[in-house]
C-alpha cells in the first residue's frame, strides 16, 4: 500500500474519532444513559349511556379511565374500575327491569334512572384514589338511593387498597372511631342538629364503618354514606385527617 493511501486512511479515521468525540460531549445523556421521563398520570372520562323503553330505564354513567402507568398496572387499575362500574350497571338493570313490571309503574309511565359521576382524590405514579358518586332511582320509589364508592390503588405494590392496608395493626379502628366521632359531632353541633345516636353506631370502632375512604392531598378522607352517621337528609358526611396526625400508626409508605 502506498504512502498516499495510508495517509488518507489515517485522516479518515481521525475524522471519525473526532465526530464521535464531539457527539458524546454534545449529547452526554444519549451517549451514556437513556433519558428517564417522569410519568404523566392522567384520568379521562368514559361514558355509558343507555335507554330502554320496554324496561323503563335510562343510564347516564361517567367513570374514570387512568392513563400514564405502565401497561400491566394500567390494565389492572382500569380493569378493576370497569368491574365496579359493570356491577353497578348490571345490578341497576336487574332491579329496574323488575320495577317496570309493577302495574302502577306502567299506569303512570314511571321510569328508573342510574346516574354516576366521579371525583379524584389523588392521581399520581404512587397512588390512584377515586370516588364514584351514584344516584340510583327505581321507578315508584319515593326518592333515589344516593351513595358513594371509593377506589384506592397502590401503584408500587400493584394492588387495590383496603383501609386496613394503610395501618400497622388492627388497632387503627379505635383511633379512626375517636377522630370521626369527635369531628362528626362538631359538624352537627354547628348545624344545631343532634344525631349523636347515628354517629355512635355508624362511626363505632368496627372496620366495616371505615371502608369508604380517599387519600387526598396528604390527608385521609373518611367517607360516610347517607344513613350511616345521620338520617338521609344529612347526606354524605366526610371527615378529613392529616396523614401526619396518623403517622405513628400508618405504614411508612402511607405516612406522607
Amino acid at each position: 500500500m502506498n504512502t498516499g493511501k495510508i495517509s488518507l486512511i489515517i485522516a479518515a479515521a481521525l475524522v471519525i474519532l473526532l465526530g464521535v468525540f464531539l457527539f458524546m460531549h454534545a449529547n452526554p445523556k444519549s451517549a451514556y444513559a437513556p433519558v428517564t421521563k417522569t410519568a404523566n398520570v392522567t384520568v379521562v372520562t368514559k361514558t355509558i349511556k343507555d335507554e330502554n323503553t320496554q324496561n323503563r330505564y335510562t343510564i347516564d354513567v361517567q367513570y374514570p379511565f387512568v392513563n400514564g402507568l405502565d401497561a400491566q398496572k394500567q390494565n389492572d387499575v382500569n380493569g378493576k374500575i370497569q368491574m365496579m362500574v359493570t356491577k353497578l350497571v348490571n345490578d341497576f338493570k336487574s332491579s329496574a327491569t323488575a320495577s317496570a313490571q309493577a302495574p302502577f309503574v306502567k299506569q303512570y309511565n314511571l321510569k328508573s334512572g342510574l346516574t354516576v359521576r366521579f371525583e379524584t382524590g389523588q392521581v399520581s405514579s404512587k397512588i390512584i384514589s377515586l370516588q364514584l358518586n351514584v344516584s340510583d332511582y327505581q321507578a315508584g320509589a319515593a326518592h333515589p338511593n344516593n351513595y358513594n364508592l371509593t377506589f384506592n390503588y397502590d401503584v408500587a405494590e400493584g394492588k387495590q387498597l383496603k383501609i386496613s392496608d394503610l395501618f400497622k395493626s388492627g388497632d387503627y379502628v379505635n383511633t379512626l372511631s375517636k377522630l370521626a366521632t369527635d369531628d362528626l359531632l362538631a359538624q352537627y353541633k354547628k348545624m344545631n342538629l343532634d344525631y349523636a345516636s347515628f354517629v355512635k353506631d355508624g362511626a363505632s370502632a368496627k372496620a366495616e364503618n371505615f371502608q369508604e375512604f380517599l387519600l387526598k392531598q396528604n390527608n385521609l378522607v373518611l367517607v360516610f354514606n347517607p344513613y350511616q352517621v345521620g338520617p338521609g337528609a344529612a347526606g354524605t358526611r366526610t371527615v378529613t385527617t392529616p396523614l401526619s396526625q396518623l403517622s405513628t400508626i400508618l405504614k411508612p409508605q402511607y405516612a406522607q
